[in-house]
């Protein structure tokens, strides 16, 4: 009967002096709490992840693009692919432009619904038979159109078919990810260069040159009458 007795004096004193520590009561509450009946609120940390400018992929639908370094994209989405407008991409036969006197206009569009990170940038680059890259325009993300001036060319061009390529900051070499543009080098254009007129003087493309370069009409009429009587008197020399 006294072992439990001390043990539970033990207790109290144990708790009174934790509760003194801690400034609570003997029924946990802190003295201010004690005197206006309130409860004390807790407190919520919340936690903000830092922007390392990746692009955050998440399954959220998106009604429209964002910008690049703070999109929400769907993981199984498809990439934005570039429709031509004009000139049309034709494999068999190219559309043809003459260096130094034209203007190439080039016009496209993106599926928006497709397209769910506004690329930073777009290059317009043209792939030479060399392998040879000019780049032909540098643009916004959002740009759908550009321009190739052949006739202020800053080195000359040879003749031959020329692939063009468009692509984002990633470059031409990017790999198809969701709810971005993919490159694209569909369309190839015919360049060529009309020589300068030179006037022809041999036989071939000028018949009446040949003709007139032999002797006058009169000189070749004596020629005529004295071949004619030399081959009268051989054959009647030889009737003889």
């Amino acid at each position: 009967m006294y072992i439990w007795i001390l043990l539970a004096w033990a207790w109290m004193v144990a708790g009174q002096r934790l509760a003194a520590d801690e400034g609570l009561d003997c029924f946990g509450r802190s003295a201010i709490q004690a005197g206006s009946g309130q409860v004390a609120p807790t407190t919520t940390t919340t936690t903000t992840a830092i922007n390392t400018g990746a692009d955050a992929v998440t399954n959220t639908d998106q009604s429209s693009p964002t910008q690049t370094g703070a999109a929400s994209v769907k993981v199984n989405g498809p990439p934005a692919y570039i429709t031509w407008m004009t000139p049309l991409p034709n494999a068999a036969y190219p559309p043809l432009y003459k260096i130094g006197a034209s203007i190439v206009t080039m016009e496209w569009s993106v599926d928006m619904n497709a397209l769910q990170i506004i690329p930073s940038n777009l290059t317009v680059a043209i792939v030479s038979p060399q392998k040879e890259t000019i780049i032909a325009a540098e643009l916004p993300g959002f740009a759908t159109s550009a321009t190739w001036n052949l006739m202020a060319l800053t080195k000359p061009l040879m003749v031959g078919f020329f692939t063009v390529s468009i692509y984002d900051q990633r470059g031409p070499a990017a790999i198809p990810s969701p709810g971005q543009l993919m490159p694209d080098s569909r369309l190839t254009l015919g360049l060529y260069s009309a020589e300068s007129y030179i006037p022809r003087t041999d036989s071939r493309f000028c018949p009446t040159c040949f003709h007139n370069s032999g002797p006058p009409i009169e000189l070749r009429t004596y020629y005529i009458i004295i071949g004619t009587s030399i081959a009268t008197a051989v054959a009647f020399c030889a009737m003889m």
